[in-house]
């Protein structure tokens, strides 16, 4: 097809795409390659982009070609409402980076549906079985048999990948999709779950280090097993101050007693030799995030929540804690562990399934891959053989 044929698309459907992700038109044109006056008289309808323009637009704007030539814009996914931010920051001002990834997150779920027929899994059941007055440690042990992790399979974990790797793996056999979300900073959003059934899904931030993603996945799974929807900040909350707080607080407290169970903190030689002192040594603290294969945050909180230690130690370690740059992932992945890192092992096998059935093309299969066919055997092999779950990241 020549490059210069018009699209003739609807260009109130134009400026809605861009203004959904809060996308200003400056920086939507220097992503597109154009000019923002240029940009002005497409969506004013002065001009027709080109179909090679379109197909920019498309990548930019994470939108289906189909959807610009639509007579009117059609109702958006809604952000959920019970989002928390930093406390300078305005609740509710999302980038346009987090739009973009919630988009193609949200995009990737209504694929999954249409492609998948008629899904049956157990998280249909566990969506809504749970209310934030239950007891988080009976809560926490009905999920680990729901997600069949034993603390003796935690503690064989090798590392701290190889534990993000095991609850997510537990969590997508649900009937889960997990997506990695990038390029988002950690105080926009932690992680995001959307409570819709079939296929419920759950997006960490690929940016932070993997035990706080470890994390951030239990909570958001907390957001699932109480039906509501969620973005995951960065604001701690020991005690709710206000009713919609009270969700965080559970969700918190209980992806805590997931990771580190009561009885099995009390029962760790560091802590039963450490006696009824408060006050706890950066050794000790370490020794025990290594053994759970969480963050030292983690380990402050339910030692708090234990009564191991005082609230005023707690906040001057987390207040440390906080003034520390982490760690985040290594280097590069190689294509195929990234791109099964972003779109997650579910959605991966659904959209090859489907085009070894025919239903959809070699060119459809590259876009929801987001890699070239070339890779394709190297993501079915990873898939075949689960490497994807012992490798250096996840």
């Amino acid at each position: 097809m020549p490059s210069g044929i018009k699209a003739h698309i609807n260009p109130d459907v134009l400026r809605w795409a861009r203004e959904s992700i809060r996308m200003d038109a400056a920086e939507a044109a220097e992503r597109i390659g154009t000019t923002p006056d240029r940009l002005a008289d497409w969506e004013d309808g002065l001009e027709l982009p080109t179909i090679q323009q379109m197909r920019k637009i498309c990548e930019v704007y994470k939108r289906p070609l189909a959807v610009f030539y639509l007579p009117e814009s059609p109702k958006d996914f809604r952000v959920p409402n019970d989002f928390r931010r930093l406390p300078d920051t305005q609740r509710g001002a999302f980038t346009s980076r987090f739009l973009i990834e919630l988009r193609r997150m949200t995009y990737q779920r209504e694929v999954a549906i249409q492609l998948a027929g008629e899904p049956n899994y157990p998280i249909q059941g566990l969506l809504g079985s749970v209310t934030s007055s239950a007891g988080t440690d009976d809560v926490a042990r009905r999920l680990r048999e729901v997600l069949d992790i034993s603390e003796k399979k935690q503690e064989a974990w090798a590392d701290e990948y190889a534990s993000l790797n095991g609850w997510k793996d537990s969590i997508e056999k649900l009937g889960v999709l997990v997506f990695h979300f990038e390029r988002v900073r950690v105080a926009d959003a932690r992680g995001v779950s959307v409570a819709d059934y079939p296929f419920p899904f759950i997006g960490v931030n690929g940016t932070d280090t993997p035990q706080a993603r470890t994390f951030t996945l239990l909570h958001e799974f907390c957001h699932l097993l109480l039906n509501a929807s969620g973005v995951c900040d960065t604001v701690e909350r020991l005690k709710p101050t206000e009713p919609r707080d009270e969700i965080e607080t559970f969700c918190n407290r209980l992806a805590g007693s997931a990771l580190v169970s009561s009885s099995s903190l009390s029962a760790h030689p560091i802590v039963r030799r450490h006696g009824h002192n408060e006050q706890w040594s950066y050794e000790e603290l370490k020794a025990l995030a290594l053994y759970y294969k969480v963050s030292l945050e983690v380990v402050l909180r339910r030692l708090l929540v234990l009564r191991r230690t005082n609230r005023a130690f707690y906040k001057d370690q987390r207040d440390a804690l906080m003034r520390l740059k982490p760690k985040g992932p290594g280097g590069p992945l190689p294509v195929p562990r990234r791109v099964l890192r972003r779109i997650g092992q579910p959605f991966a096998r659904i959209v090859t399934d489907a085009y070894y059935d025919d239903r959809i093309t070699g060119s459809d299969l590259a876009e929801f891959l987001g890699a070239r066919l070339k890779w394709l055997p190297d993501i079915e092999a990873l898939l075949e053989s689960r490497n994807v779950l012992t490798g250096s990241d996840a």
